[in-house]
């Protein structure tokens, strides 16, 4: 198994202070020796990991196997899952950048009041949603929030309340995808030889296909090269 970790407590992963972001996960022939630890290891030196121990958070323990999958843990409803608007990835979290909190139990509850966040420093942040819809809460993370470890708790009108931790790095860059498509929801900014500027789409709308398709082979990673 290959994924990235989370250095944050999760309730579906009791007893550990980390996790893997689920969105990550994937299985894997082969891997480097690099991101091989044992669950043991990790949680003893989880204050390196992403550094010196496990660079990227990535992790591929060599000793894992598929036992059984397991049932949704209970009170899974009371408890919410932050990650990137744009990717939904958990570590893709950064001061300013839009974020989504994945909480099920909301899908008959959309009178959300906030999202109260507190920092490491013991900063506390209270962001209103942007947009709230049935299971998922839209906010933007707060600019001077302190990067690392960050407990969130999502209130609603009702008194109800989703206790949670993320994760926030210093820069996290993600780009938003147009529909399913995988291409970047981007322009690019092109600087040329003879000093000229122009800007530019990453896609187009093929009026044949009825898809969005790249314009001029511009991938979401060489896009995020230009930003």
């Amino acid at each position: 198994m290959t994924g990235k970790i989370i250095p944050v407590p999760a309730f579906d992963n009791p007893g550990w202070h980390f996790h893997v972001d689920p969105i990550t996960v994937a299985f894997v022939d082969t891997a480097a020796e690099v991101c091989d630890a044992l669950i043991a290891d990790v949680e003893r030196t989880l204050n390196e990991v992403g550094r010196s121990v496990l660079p990227d958070f990535h992790w591929c323990p060599w000793s894992t196997k598929v036992l059984a999958e397991l049932p949704i843990p209970e009170g899974a409803a009371q408890h919410a899952r932050h990650a990137s608007a744009a990717d939904h990835t958990e570590l893709a979290l950064a001061p300013g950048s839009l974020a989504v909190a994945l909480a099920p139990a909301l899908m008959s509850q959309t009178s959300v009041v906030s999202v109260t966040l507190k920092d490491s420093a013991g900063g506390q942040w209270i962001a209103a949603p942007l947009f709230v819809s049935p299971g998922s809460v839209t906010y933007q993370m707060p600019s001077g929030i302190v990067p690392g470890p960050v407990t969130a708790v999502i209130t609603t009108s009702e008194g109800h309340q989703y206790p949670d931790s993320l994760y926030v790095q210093v820069f996290a860059p993600s780009l938003f995808s147009v529909m399913s498509s995988g291409i970047a929801a981007a322009w690019v900014t092109r600087f040329k030889a003879d000093g000229s500027i122009s800007v530019e789409p990453v896609f187009r709308f093929d009026s044949e296909t009825k898809t969005v398709v790249g314009c001029r082979s511009i991938s979401a990673p060489q896009a995020m090269r230009s930003i």
